[in-house]
């Protein structure tokens, strides 16, 4: 069995032959052990990429398994081969191989761990770039093969998948009156779960790395926005917040910046933080833009909040303070009472405590 056959680390024959003189003949059959074993790995390799296609085109149920268990064999040499020869010249290629065969055999654990390994190794190799671009988005596919089992088993929210959602949670519709009256509310943030904060890690890592996606040129955006949305989803603001931030000012061009902004202006929206939903609404127009439901909601709260402040003032007899409230409700008109100065202003409250605008009386 060639597979078998002695190596220089895990037998005391060279030892035997080089005293023999025989070493030569023993490097000689020893390179022929090498190249029939990564020869057999990648037939197996090539037979299941070739049977995988045909199974596709064919729609061929039982094909596509037999691909499956060819890939599986590739695997088993694959990782074979590393064991008996990890410095060989050529590693990083067949290790990525190696995670290639587990990751269309269905094995995703053990594809994603291999894939890791390719993709954090130090190479200066022209080639290597390509194999390590590769090597750090399917890390990516592998978890999310894992999450999808265990959504599928009910045991994560169908919402921490990609095609989940870009939208904001569904909110109920927000009282302008009983808004303008509410304190902020603490959120807590829910626990992320290993799995989910493993894929969260290995999109992190695609960016850190400033990898491009030759088909994908904004595909690491893409991961930035994901992993940002996914601490929305387990409510953990702070963190969403400034993840989209950090999307926005390094992607201007990406075609989820709309939602990002949209997503920032939500989690103020959730503390019932109207000031600070303003203040990302006003500052986030670049990519809300100006006419949409956010933007005539907060509209709608800061009239109210103006209104309840006027009355507050009013029944606690500051008259000018109420002016300053109820003509800040009133476009134009705060400007123009101003400039009629403090003295008018004053000779318009006093009397029977009316404040009057113009002609009418509020």
């Amino acid at each position: 069995d060639l597979h078998s056959f002695p190596t220089r680390r895990s037998s005391d024959l060279y030892t035997v032959q080089e005293q023999n003189g025989e070493v030569e003949a023993m490097r000689y059959a020893s390179g022929l052990v090498r190249d029939n074993l990564i020869q057999s790995a990648t037939w197996f390799h090539e037979q299941a990429q070739k049977m995988r296609g045909e199974a596709i085109a064919r729609q061929d149920e039982a094909a596509l398994f037999k691909s499956i268990e060819l890939y599986e064999t590739a695997s088993r040499t694959y990782a074979d081969f590393l064991q008996k020869h990890p410095n060989d010249k050529d590693a990083f290629q067949w290790n990525f191989y190696y995670a290639e065969t587990l990751f269309y055999s269905e094995q995703y654990k053990d594809a994603h761990q291999q894939y890791r390994v390719v993709r954090e190794l130090d190479i200066e190799i022209e080639d290597f770039a390509k194999y390590q671009e590769e090597a750090a988005f399917n890390a990516v596919k592998s978890l999310e093969f894992l999450l999808q089992k265990e959504v599928a088993k009910n045991n994560l929210p169908a919402s921490v998948l990609p095609a989940g959602s870009t939208e904001a949670d569904e909110t109920e519709a927000v009282d302008p009156d009983a808004a303008a009256g509410e304190g902020v509310v603490k959120i807590d943030p829910l626990p992320i779960p290993p799995l989910l904060y493993s894929y969260i890690t290995e999109m992190d890592r695609y960016v850190v790395l400033n990898l491009k996606n030759d088909q994908d040129p904004l595909l690491d955006g893409k991961f930035a926005f994901e992993a940002a949305r996914l601490y929305y989803e387990y409510k953990n603001l702070d963190a969403a917040r400034e993840r989209f931030e950090w999307v926005l000012m390094n992607y201007p061009d990406s075609t989820l910046n709309g939602f990002a902004a949209a997503l920032i202006i939500d989690t103020y929206r959730q503390e019932r933080d109207w000031g600070g939903m303003a203040e990302a609404a006003d500052r986030l127009k670049p990519f809300i833009g100006e006419n949409n439901a956010v933007t005539q909601e907060i509209a709608d709260i800061k009239l109210a909040a103006l209104f309840k402040a006027g009355e507050k003032a009013y029944a606690e007899k500051n008259y000018e303070l109420a002016v300053e409230k109820y003509l800040e409700m009133v476009p134009g008109q705060r400007e123009e009472v101003r400039g009629q100065g403090a003295q008018q202003r004053r000779r318009r409250l006093r009397g029977d405590g009316q404040v009057q605008l113009g002609h009418g009386h509020l």
